[in-house]
């Protein structure tokens, strides 16, 4: 972490101090050094113990923080389980440190796991897959070197996977606290995203699937679903159906405009969609098409969810019929 990053991470108000949502839900904020600074974890108290929603980035600054709650917030009841909504860094990266530390087991979603376990295994396992994949975008030379640093940064970032997990399925109820949490699949940021549906109060513990004032990455990867974006679009149309009084996300504050949130999203993919088909009417690169979406140059520490928006994108229209993929070592795409 840089001192720059650190500093920004550590003003972050509120950092490490559980606050009450409603009744029995509380939310911890943890810091990132990262242009999204931080994350929201959940408490679910119930009389025996606390169930955990994610876990915070694998860093000495995030632990201490831990060390703290753990110390002073408890109330002498056990941390009973640690459930991760789904694979990424900031949501996983503890969970072996604070499963060995409390005791509690970790869950996840199978799909989730999976994915996990050969994202940390990949840059040692094949390390020629990625730069395959990336040249199949149109990278090359210092770009392309660049991207697969980043690529490959699942293991530097998250360090030690759990040793073990217990599985979450998809509608599978968990009793907590007097309430009744279903868990629902988001898909698209992640295969199988684990959110947290309680209907008689219209509460939704949402990940990253919906977030407030952002959307969440739709990333083509080395690895993974081939069409990530028609995922995700398929699941917020599920999503939207929710009667959802307040959605508790990841990033950002609560949310109380979850449908029309939902919409907002749509709609911003479907003009970007509607972009890149004006754009196509010339072969183009995944690369070519960064600053129809972006506008732009983008950052280098943003170029691997860019790159890998743009491919998302397009592998979309194609698979509509929208778009004419062609090529295999280096994909372009043209209007059909």
């Amino acid at each position: 972490m840089t001192a720059t990053a650190t500093s920004r991470a550590t003003s972050l108000s509120g950092v490490g101090i559980p606050e009450k949502i409603t009744s029995g839900i509380y939310r911890l904020r943890m810091p990132l050094p990262f242009r999204l600074n931080h994350i929201n974890l959940y408490l679910l108290e119930d009389p025996h113990g606390w169930t955990l929603v994610d876990c915070g980035l694998n860093t000495p600054e995030t632990m201490s923080l831990w060390e703290g709650v753990l110390a002073t917030f408890f109330d002498g009841k056990p941390l009973l389980r640690i459930l991760v909504t789904h694979l990424h860094p900031d949501h996983v990266g503890l969970a072996r440190w604070l499963s060995e530390k409390t005791g509690a087991p970790v869950f996840m979603t199978p799909l989730e796991w999976q994915l996990a376990q050969e994202l940390f295994a990949l840059p040692l396992a094949d390390p020629e897959r990625m730069e395959k994949h990336y040249r199949r975008l149109g990278l090359e030379d210092e770009r392309l070197k660049k991207t697969i640093q980043q690529a490959g940064g699942y293991r530097r970032l998250v360090q030690a996977l759990p040793q073990a997990v217990n599985y979450l399925y998809e509608h599978e109820v968990l009793d907590i606290g007097g309430r009744h949490w279903r868990i629902l699949l988001g898909r698209g940021h992640s295969p199988a995203c684990a959110c947290l549906w309680e209907e008689s109060e219209e509460l939704l513990i949402v990940g990253d699937h919906v977030l407030p004032s952002i959307t969440p990455n739709i990333n083509l990867q080395t690895i993974g679903p081939g069409n990530p974006l028609d995922d995700f679009l398929s699941s917020l149309g599920t999503f939207r159906n929710l009667p959802c009084r307040l959605a508790l996300p990841a990033h950002g504050a609560p949310l109380e405009r979850f449908r029309e949130r939902i919409d907002e999203i749509l709609g911003h993919h479907q003009v970007r969609l509607e972009r890149l088909q004006a754009t196509c009417a010339q072969p183009q690169t995944a690369a070519e098409c960064l600053p129809v979406l972006f506008g732009g140059a983008v950052p280098d520490q943003q170029y691997h969810f860019a790159i890998g928006e743009s491919a998302a994108h397009l592998v979309y229209l194609s698979e509509r019929g929208s778009l004419t993929r062609g090529g295999e070592e280096l994909w372009r795409f043209v209007r059909s």
